[in-house]
Protein backbone atom coordinates (compact mmCIF):
# COMPACT_ATOMS: atom_id res chain seq x y z
CA UNK A 1 0.00 0.00 0.00
CA UNK A 2 1.52 3.76 -0.85
CA UNK A 3 1.54 5.96 1.88
CA UNK A 4 -0.37 8.97 2.02
CA UNK A 5 0.52 12.19 -0.09
CA UNK A 6 -0.71 15.28 1.14
CA UNK A 7 -0.63 18.40 -1.04
CA UNK A 8 -0.19 21.47 0.76
CA UNK A 9 -1.27 24.85 -0.91
CA UNK A 10 -3.33 27.16 1.02
CA UNK A 11 -5.09 29.89 -1.47
CA UNK A 12 -7.92 30.87 -2.54
CA UNK A 13 -7.71 32.87 -6.12
CA UNK A 14 -7.95 30.29 -8.89
CA UNK A 15 -3.96 29.67 -9.62
CA UNK A 16 -2.20 26.85 -11.09
CA UNK A 17 -0.22 25.58 -8.20
CA UNK A 18 -3.25 24.72 -6.45
CA UNK A 19 -4.70 23.28 -9.76
CA UNK A 20 -1.62 21.28 -10.53
CA UNK A 21 -1.61 19.72 -6.88
CA UNK A 22 -5.81 18.66 -6.38
CA UNK A 23 -5.73 17.57 -10.13
CA UNK A 24 -2.60 15.07 -9.32
CA UNK A 25 -3.92 14.24 -5.96
CA UNK A 26 -7.35 13.37 -8.02
CA UNK A 27 -5.35 10.88 -10.72
CA UNK A 28 -3.41 9.41 -8.23
CA UNK A 29 -6.44 8.53 -6.11
CA UNK A 30 -8.04 6.93 -8.89
CA UNK A 31 -5.24 5.69 -11.00
CA UNK A 32 -2.77 4.40 -8.77
CA UNK A 33 -5.18 3.43 -5.59
CA UNK A 34 -2.65 5.63 -3.39
CA UNK A 35 -4.65 7.56 -0.46
CA UNK A 36 -4.23 11.55 -1.22
CA UNK A 37 -5.08 14.37 0.75
CA UNK A 38 -5.49 18.43 -0.27
CA UNK A 39 -4.79 21.07 2.62
CA UNK A 40 -6.61 24.22 2.22
CA UNK A 41 -8.58 26.70 3.09
CA UNK A 42 -12.31 25.84 3.29
CA UNK A 43 -13.37 28.52 0.20
CA UNK A 44 -9.68 27.67 -1.40
CA UNK A 45 -9.22 26.78 -4.80
CA UNK A 46 -8.62 23.03 -4.49
CA UNK A 47 -11.71 22.63 -2.00
CA UNK A 48 -13.74 24.41 -4.47
CA UNK A 49 -12.07 22.05 -7.14
CA UNK A 50 -13.12 18.74 -4.72
CA UNK A 51 -16.40 16.68 -5.74
CA UNK A 52 -18.45 14.32 -3.75
CA UNK A 53 -17.58 11.87 -5.93
CA UNK A 54 -13.45 12.31 -5.21
CA UNK A 55 -12.03 10.07 -2.58
CA UNK A 56 -9.69 12.80 -1.73
CA UNK A 57 -9.29 13.90 1.80
CA UNK A 58 -10.03 17.49 2.33
CA UNK A 59 -7.92 18.66 5.83
CA UNK A 60 -9.45 21.95 6.64
CA UNK A 61 -6.69 24.87 7.20
CA UNK A 62 -6.96 27.96 8.19
CA UNK A 63 -4.41 30.92 9.48
CA UNK A 64 -5.89 30.91 13.17
CA UNK A 65 -5.95 26.70 13.96
CA UNK A 66 -3.26 24.33 13.56
CA UNK A 67 -3.18 21.03 10.80
CA UNK A 68 -1.49 17.60 11.70
CA UNK A 69 0.52 15.63 8.68
CA UNK A 70 1.75 12.65 10.74
CA UNK A 71 4.15 10.07 10.07
CA UNK A 72 4.32 7.84 6.95
CA UNK A 73 2.75 10.78 5.21
CA UNK A 74 4.35 12.39 2.03
CA UNK A 75 4.00 16.03 2.64
CA UNK A 76 4.00 17.89 -1.21
CA UNK A 77 4.94 21.45 -0.89
CA UNK A 78 5.87 24.39 -3.36
CA UNK A 79 9.16 25.09 -3.58
CA UNK A 80 10.02 27.58 -0.59
CA UNK A 81 12.99 28.75 1.71
CA UNK A 82 12.20 26.73 4.91
CA UNK A 83 11.80 29.39 7.39
CA UNK A 84 8.63 30.55 5.19
CA UNK A 85 6.87 27.33 6.13
CA UNK A 86 3.12 28.29 7.76
CA UNK A 87 3.64 27.80 11.25
CA UNK A 88 -0.02 26.73 11.08
CA UNK A 89 1.42 23.31 9.76
CA UNK A 90 2.20 20.73 12.46
CA UNK A 91 4.59 18.55 10.67
CA UNK A 92 5.42 14.65 12.49
CA UNK A 93 9.32 14.13 12.48
CA UNK A 94 8.29 11.10 10.70
CA UNK A 95 6.65 12.30 7.66
CA UNK A 96 8.52 12.66 4.32
CA UNK A 97 8.88 16.03 2.65
CA UNK A 98 9.05 16.93 -0.87
CA UNK A 99 9.60 20.37 -2.85
CA UNK A 100 8.44 21.13 -6.16
CA UNK A 101 10.00 24.31 -7.72
CA UNK A 102 7.29 25.52 -9.35
CA UNK A 103 8.59 29.58 -9.78
CA UNK A 104 12.73 30.09 -10.72
CA UNK A 105 12.56 32.45 -7.87
CA UNK A 106 11.37 29.78 -4.83
CA UNK A 107 14.29 28.94 -3.07
CA UNK A 108 16.29 32.68 -3.41
CA UNK A 109 15.48 34.95 -0.10
CA UNK A 110 13.82 37.98 -0.59
CA UNK A 111 16.23 40.78 0.43
CA UNK A 112 13.02 42.73 1.42
CA UNK A 113 10.15 40.42 2.48
CA UNK A 114 7.47 43.27 1.91
CA UNK A 115 8.75 43.80 -2.07
CA UNK A 116 9.85 40.64 -2.71
CA UNK A 117 12.21 40.67 -6.16
CA UNK A 118 10.01 43.88 -7.42
CA UNK A 119 14.21 45.66 -6.81
CA UNK A 120 15.37 44.82 -10.42
CA UNK A 121 17.18 42.49 -9.27
CA UNK A 122 15.41 39.43 -11.50
CA UNK A 123 18.09 40.03 -13.80
CA UNK A 124 21.16 41.13 -12.04
CA UNK A 125 22.14 37.67 -10.04
CA UNK A 126 25.85 39.91 -8.94
CA UNK A 127 23.77 42.54 -7.85
CA UNK A 128 21.71 40.75 -5.45
CA UNK A 129 24.36 38.76 -4.21
CA UNK A 130 26.05 41.53 -2.95
CA UNK A 131 23.02 42.52 -1.40
CA UNK A 132 22.09 39.56 -0.17
CA UNK A 133 25.29 38.98 1.60
CA UNK A 134 25.62 42.25 3.24
CA UNK A 135 21.74 42.17 4.46
CA UNK A 136 20.71 38.61 5.12
CA UNK A 137 23.82 36.50 5.24
CA UNK A 138 22.41 33.73 7.52
CA UNK A 139 18.97 33.65 5.07
CA UNK A 140 21.21 33.36 1.93
CA UNK A 141 23.77 30.39 3.33
CA UNK A 142 20.46 29.09 5.17
CA UNK A 143 19.20 28.98 1.06
CA UNK A 144 21.91 27.03 -0.04
CA UNK A 145 22.38 24.50 2.72
CA UNK A 146 18.22 23.85 2.43
CA UNK A 147 18.16 23.29 -1.54
CA UNK A 148 21.16 21.08 -1.35
CA UNK A 149 20.17 19.03 1.00
CA UNK A 150 16.43 18.14 -0.37
CA UNK A 151 18.75 17.77 -4.03
CA UNK A 152 21.11 15.03 -2.05
CA UNK A 153 17.82 13.73 -0.12
CA UNK A 154 16.51 13.18 -3.83
CA UNK A 155 13.46 15.24 -2.65
CA UNK A 156 13.69 18.29 -4.92
CA UNK A 157 11.42 18.22 -7.97
CA UNK A 158 12.35 21.11 -10.70
CA UNK A 159 9.33 21.78 -13.40
CA UNK A 160 11.93 23.22 -15.73
CA UNK A 161 15.52 24.30 -16.52
CA UNK A 162 14.93 27.73 -15.88
CA UNK A 163 14.12 27.16 -11.96
CA UNK A 164 17.58 24.78 -12.20
CA UNK A 165 19.68 28.07 -13.69
CA UNK A 166 18.05 30.25 -11.66
CA UNK A 167 18.87 28.62 -8.62
CA UNK A 168 22.16 27.89 -9.08
CA UNK A 169 22.93 31.13 -10.65
CA UNK A 170 21.43 33.16 -7.32
CA UNK A 171 22.67 31.05 -4.90
CA UNK A 172 25.93 30.12 -6.52
CA UNK A 173 25.65 26.91 -5.86
CA UNK A 174 25.92 23.73 -8.10
CA UNK A 175 23.05 20.77 -8.15
CA UNK A 176 23.84 17.35 -8.94
CA UNK A 177 21.57 15.00 -10.85
CA UNK A 178 19.07 17.62 -10.74
CA UNK A 179 15.44 15.85 -10.86
CA UNK A 180 12.92 17.58 -13.13
CA UNK A 181 9.08 16.87 -12.67
CA UNK A 182 6.95 19.30 -15.28
CA UNK A 183 3.70 21.32 -14.72
CA UNK A 184 0.84 18.08 -16.07
CA UNK A 185 -2.61 18.54 -16.94
CA UNK A 186 -5.10 16.44 -19.00
CA UNK A 187 -4.72 16.38 -22.41
CA UNK A 188 -7.18 15.08 -24.62
CA UNK A 189 -7.11 12.30 -27.09
CA UNK A 190 -7.20 15.32 -29.85
CA UNK A 191 -7.82 18.77 -30.19
CA UNK A 192 -11.11 19.85 -29.53
CA UNK A 193 -10.48 23.30 -31.70
CA UNK A 194 -8.62 23.59 -34.67
CA UNK A 195 -10.06 26.45 -36.75
CA UNK A 196 -10.33 30.00 -36.00
CA UNK A 197 -13.49 31.32 -34.90
CA UNK A 198 -13.81 34.39 -37.49
CA UNK A 199 -11.54 35.64 -40.40
CA UNK A 200 -12.09 39.27 -40.24
CA UNK A 201 -10.91 39.66 -36.37
CA UNK A 202 -8.76 37.90 -34.34
CA UNK A 203 -9.68 36.83 -31.02
CA UNK A 204 -6.56 36.92 -28.66
CA UNK A 205 -6.61 36.18 -25.03
CA UNK A 206 -4.35 36.75 -21.69
CA UNK A 207 -5.15 34.30 -18.85
CA UNK A 208 -3.67 34.59 -15.48
CA UNK A 209 -3.75 36.67 -12.28
CA UNK A 210 -2.69 40.12 -12.55
CA UNK A 211 0.71 39.58 -9.99
CA UNK A 212 3.51 41.53 -9.33
CA UNK A 213 5.74 39.64 -11.74
CA UNK A 214 3.04 39.17 -14.72
CA UNK A 215 1.89 42.78 -15.03
CA UNK A 216 4.51 44.11 -17.21
CA UNK A 217 4.52 41.83 -19.80
CA UNK A 218 1.00 42.11 -20.11
CA UNK A 219 1.13 46.07 -20.07
CA UNK A 220 4.03 45.40 -22.52
CA UNK A 221 1.96 42.78 -24.61
CA UNK A 222 -0.68 45.13 -25.35
CA UNK A 223 0.90 47.88 -26.04
CA UNK A 224 2.80 45.37 -29.09
CA UNK A 225 -0.47 44.33 -30.00
CA UNK A 226 -1.70 48.05 -30.60
CA UNK A 227 1.21 48.73 -32.61
CA UNK A 228 0.37 45.55 -34.63
CA UNK A 229 -2.94 46.34 -35.26
CA UNK A 230 -2.23 50.06 -36.42
CA UNK A 231 0.33 49.38 -38.56
CA UNK A 232 -1.10 45.85 -40.09
CA UNK A 233 -4.70 47.06 -40.23
CA UNK A 234 -5.10 43.55 -38.62
CA UNK A 235 -8.69 44.17 -36.28
CA UNK A 236 -7.62 42.54 -32.95
CA UNK A 237 -9.20 42.04 -29.51
CA UNK A 238 -7.61 41.02 -26.50
CA UNK A 239 -9.70 39.39 -23.83
CA UNK A 240 -7.79 40.24 -20.18
CA UNK A 241 -9.08 37.00 -18.41
CA UNK A 242 -7.83 37.32 -14.63
CA UNK A 243 -7.48 39.41 -11.50
CA UNK A 244 -5.48 40.43 -9.09
CA UNK A 245 -3.67 42.82 -6.90
CA UNK A 246 -2.15 44.85 -9.82
CA UNK A 247 -5.11 45.40 -12.45
CA UNK A 248 -5.52 49.11 -11.65
CA UNK A 249 -1.97 49.29 -13.84
CA UNK A 250 -3.97 48.73 -16.36
CA UNK A 251 -5.25 52.04 -16.48
CA UNK A 252 -2.17 53.41 -17.32
CA UNK A 253 -2.37 51.55 -20.86
CA UNK A 254 -4.70 53.61 -23.23
CA UNK A 255 -6.42 51.11 -25.54
CA UNK A 256 -7.91 53.99 -28.28
CA UNK A 257 -6.85 52.82 -31.69
CA UNK A 258 -10.01 51.85 -34.48
CA UNK A 259 -8.26 48.49 -35.27
CA UNK A 260 -7.97 47.26 -31.49
CA UNK A 261 -10.32 46.33 -28.51
CA UNK A 262 -9.48 45.63 -25.41
CA UNK A 263 -11.91 43.65 -23.08
CA UNK A 264 -11.55 43.59 -19.58
CA UNK A 265 -13.16 39.58 -17.63
CA UNK A 266 -12.91 39.00 -14.05
CA UNK A 267 -11.72 35.41 -12.85
CA UNK A 268 -13.57 32.80 -14.20
CA UNK A 269 -14.07 29.01 -13.47
CA UNK A 270 -11.73 26.48 -15.54
CA UNK A 271 -15.14 24.47 -17.00
CA UNK A 272 -16.27 28.45 -17.53
CA UNK A 273 -13.09 29.83 -18.89
CA UNK A 274 -12.99 26.26 -21.03
CA UNK A 275 -16.29 27.25 -22.68
CA UNK A 276 -15.15 30.54 -23.30
CA UNK A 277 -11.74 29.91 -24.76
CA UNK A 278 -13.64 27.38 -27.35
CA UNK A 279 -16.52 29.56 -28.17
CA UNK A 280 -14.12 33.00 -28.44
CA UNK A 281 -10.84 32.97 -29.05
CA UNK A 282 -8.25 32.15 -31.70
CA UNK A 283 -4.91 32.63 -30.00
CA UNK A 284 -3.60 32.66 -26.30
CA UNK A 285 -0.68 34.77 -25.06
CA UNK A 286 -0.03 33.44 -21.50
CA UNK A 287 2.77 31.94 -19.43
CA UNK A 288 2.80 28.53 -17.05
CA UNK A 289 -0.47 26.46 -16.80
CA UNK A 290 -2.46 28.90 -18.31
CA UNK A 291 -0.63 28.76 -21.78
CA UNK A 292 -0.85 24.60 -21.24
CA UNK A 293 -4.31 25.12 -20.56
CA UNK A 294 -5.36 26.53 -23.85
CA UNK A 295 -2.66 24.36 -25.95
CA UNK A 296 -4.42 21.55 -24.79
CA UNK A 297 -7.95 22.77 -26.56
CA UNK A 298 -6.46 23.12 -29.39
CA UNK A 299 -5.52 27.08 -29.53
CA UNK A 300 -2.54 27.79 -30.64
CA UNK A 301 -0.12 29.49 -27.70
CA UNK A 302 2.37 32.66 -27.39
CA UNK A 303 4.43 31.98 -24.11
CA UNK A 304 5.09 34.95 -22.58
CA UNK A 305 7.93 35.23 -19.86
CA UNK A 306 7.87 37.53 -17.21
CA UNK A 307 9.51 40.71 -15.41
CA UNK A 308 9.23 42.22 -11.73
CA UNK A 309 10.02 46.02 -13.75
CA UNK A 310 8.76 47.66 -16.60
CA UNK A 311 9.55 46.47 -19.98
CA UNK A 312 12.40 48.99 -21.49
CA UNK A 313 13.15 47.23 -24.72
CA UNK A 314 11.01 45.35 -27.47
CA UNK A 315 10.62 41.97 -26.42
CA UNK A 316 11.29 38.75 -28.45
CA UNK A 317 7.27 36.57 -28.53
CA UNK A 318 7.89 33.09 -29.22
CA UNK A 319 5.25 29.99 -29.62
CA UNK A 320 4.90 27.89 -27.01
CA UNK A 321 6.54 24.67 -28.71
CA UNK A 322 9.87 26.80 -29.28
CA UNK A 323 10.19 26.42 -25.72
CA UNK A 324 13.46 24.61 -24.61
CA UNK A 325 13.73 22.18 -21.00
CA UNK A 326 9.50 22.43 -20.27
CA UNK A 327 10.42 26.31 -20.02
CA UNK A 328 7.21 27.92 -18.96
CA UNK A 329 8.38 31.55 -18.47
CA UNK A 330 11.52 32.65 -17.44
CA UNK A 331 12.79 36.09 -15.88
CA UNK A 332 13.12 38.59 -19.00
CA UNK A 333 16.76 39.23 -19.78
CA UNK A 334 18.64 41.60 -22.75
CA UNK A 335 18.61 37.89 -23.89
CA UNK A 336 15.02 38.28 -25.02
CA UNK A 337 15.24 41.85 -26.60
CA UNK A 338 13.71 41.86 -30.10
CA UNK A 339 16.43 43.18 -32.38
CA UNK A 340 14.06 43.72 -35.14
CA UNK A 341 11.31 44.57 -33.42
CA UNK A 342 9.40 42.31 -35.87
CA UNK A 343 8.71 39.21 -33.46
CA UNK A 344 4.93 39.38 -32.76
CA UNK A 345 4.07 41.12 -36.31
CA UNK A 346 6.06 37.73 -37.73
CA UNK A 347 3.69 35.13 -35.64
CA UNK A 348 0.70 37.19 -36.19
CA UNK A 349 1.17 37.12 -40.01
CA UNK A 350 2.12 33.24 -39.67
CA UNK A 351 -1.30 32.54 -38.07
CA UNK A 352 -2.80 34.11 -40.64
CA UNK A 353 -1.29 31.81 -43.49
CA UNK A 354 -1.40 28.36 -41.09
CA UNK A 355 -3.51 28.84 -38.34
CA UNK A 356 -4.15 24.72 -37.83
CA UNK A 357 -0.61 23.25 -38.26
CA UNK A 358 0.50 26.31 -35.83
CA UNK A 359 -2.11 25.22 -33.39
CA UNK A 360 -1.15 21.47 -33.99
CA UNK A 361 2.32 21.62 -33.01
CA UNK A 362 0.82 23.96 -29.94
CA UNK A 363 -1.64 21.37 -28.97
CA UNK A 364 1.20 18.32 -29.52
CA UNK A 365 3.81 20.06 -27.78
CA UNK A 366 1.91 19.96 -24.64
CA UNK A 367 0.26 16.55 -24.94
CA UNK A 368 3.76 15.32 -25.35
CA UNK A 369 5.70 17.00 -22.40
CA UNK A 370 2.97 17.84 -19.74
CA UNK A 371 0.18 15.20 -20.12
CA UNK A 372 -0.79 14.04 -16.84
CA UNK A 373 -0.88 10.13 -17.49
CA UNK A 374 2.91 10.70 -17.92
CA UNK A 375 4.05 13.02 -15.22
CA UNK A 376 1.89 11.36 -12.91
CA UNK A 377 3.71 7.95 -13.10
CA UNK A 378 7.50 9.97 -12.98
CA UNK A 379 5.98 11.58 -9.76
CA UNK A 380 5.29 8.45 -8.32
CA UNK A 381 8.82 6.95 -8.85
CA UNK A 382 10.30 10.48 -7.41
CA UNK A 383 8.27 10.07 -4.27
CA UNK A 384 8.82 6.86 -3.93
CA UNK A 385 13.04 7.23 -4.24
CA UNK A 386 12.68 10.76 -2.08
CA UNK A 387 13.88 9.83 1.50
CA UNK A 388 14.32 13.20 3.51
CA UNK A 389 12.35 12.88 6.71
CA UNK A 390 10.87 16.67 7.99
CA UNK A 391 12.89 15.99 11.72
CA UNK A 392 15.84 15.49 9.55
CA UNK A 393 16.01 18.88 8.94
CA UNK A 394 17.95 20.99 11.11
CA UNK A 395 16.49 23.27 13.32
CA UNK A 396 18.15 26.73 12.70
CA UNK A 397 17.02 26.39 8.91
CA UNK A 398 13.55 27.35 10.36
CA UNK A 399 14.85 30.54 11.91
CA UNK A 400 13.91 33.73 11.10
CA UNK A 401 15.62 37.22 10.82
CA UNK A 402 14.13 40.24 12.79
CA UNK A 403 13.08 41.66 9.33
CA UNK A 404 10.99 38.34 8.15
CA UNK A 405 9.80 37.95 12.11
CA UNK A 406 8.31 41.02 11.58
CA UNK A 407 6.69 40.92 8.31
CA UNK A 408 5.38 37.59 9.34
CA UNK A 409 3.66 39.06 12.37
CA UNK A 410 1.70 41.72 10.19
CA UNK A 411 0.69 39.34 7.88
CA UNK A 412 -0.69 36.90 10.17
CA UNK A 413 -2.30 39.58 11.56
CA UNK A 414 -4.22 41.00 8.08
CA UNK A 415 -5.22 37.54 7.84
CA UNK A 416 -6.29 36.64 10.91
CA UNK A 417 -8.72 40.13 10.36
CA UNK A 418 -9.57 39.29 6.91
CA UNK A 419 -10.98 35.70 7.98
CA UNK A 420 -13.07 37.58 11.19
CA UNK A 421 -14.69 39.73 8.75
CA UNK A 422 -15.79 37.32 6.46
CA UNK A 423 -16.97 35.03 9.48
CA UNK A 424 -19.00 38.34 10.62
Amino acid sequence: MNPKVAFFYPYRPANGVSALFVRLAKLLNSRFSTETCVIDFHDGFMSRQLEPSDSVELRLFSNDTFVDVVAGEILVLQGDVPYRIRRQLRISTGAKVVYWQLHPFNFIPAVIPIIGHRLGLTDRPQLYRLLSRALLPRQLKTSIDFVQLLNRRRSLFLMDETALRTTETYLQCRLLNPQFLPVALVVPDKPQREHRISMTVLNIAWIGRLHNFKIYILIHTIRRLIEVSETTNCCLIFHVIGGGPEERMLADVDPSSRSFELIRIADMGLKEMRDYLLERIDLVMAMGTAALEAAALGLPVILLDFSYSPIRTAYRFRWLQDAQGFDLGHPITTKDDDTSGTSLHELLAALQQDYKNIAAASYLYCRRNHNIDTVSADFMALVATANLLYGEIPCEMFQKSWIRRIYDSLQHNILTAQDAEKKA
